[in-house]
């Protein structure tokens, strides 16, 4: 619910003869209604499982499972990452590029014409076209995924779950040859 909340806000907010709190009235009607939905079809998973989840357990991990996962997996490896980051990546970061996006699709060029549509100066055909064609084909792959979520397994060389469930730092490195017999011996006397 949010592209919609934001869209609908953004509207109102950028067209001066319109109402500004229009927009964020709209905002809190998508909020609201989203989270409505969300809320109902949680607590259906919550009755399927009975006692296996509270409802502030179950939105919890709804809106931080999968980035705690990630930040504990990547914190394994690369060092300390504060729970901020998680909370940032996950809540903050993407609707402020969102934001941004969208504020530059509703910007201005020359002549007062959108600049989506309309970059650089350059003709529809090929190059706005071009465009257009690319952003499509994405979201095609991406809907293509939603629908039929098996059709890209073959692109993946690795189970996402057997991978988040290894842990690295046991896979054993081997000992490359760099040279002399000697050099060889201390690296493998230092492994």
């Amino acid at each position: 619910m949010t592209l919609p909340s934001y869209l609908f806000t953004h509207h109102y907010h950028f067209h001066p003869q319109n109402a500004v709190w229009a927009g964020f009235v709209g905002l809190i009607l998508f909020y609201v209604a989203g989270m409505g939905v969300t809320g109902f079809l949680l607590t259906m998973k919550m009755n399927e499982r009975p006692g296996e989840y509270t409802l502030l357990g179950i939105f919890f991990k709804l809106a931080f499972g999968n980035i705690l996962d990630l930040r504990d997996k990547l914190s394994s490896q690369i060092g300390y990452l504060p729970g901020v980051w998680a909370f940032l990546m996950k809540q903050i970061i993407p609707h402020i590029i969102l934001i941004l996006f969208i504020n530059l699709a509703q910007s201005e060029v020359e002549g007062g014409k959108s600049r989506f549509g309309h970059y650089g100066g350059y003709t529809a055909w090929p190059y706005q076209i071009l465009g257009y064609g690319a952003v499509i084909f994405a979201f095609f792959l991406f809907l293509v995924g939603l629908v039929v979520p098996d059709v890209y397994n073959g692109l993946t060389l690795v189970d996402e779950k057997t991978f988040m469930e290894e842990d690295i730092s046991e896979v054993p490195f081997k000992a490359v040859n760099v040279g002399t017999e000697k050099e060889d011996k201390v690296l493998d006397t230092a492994m």
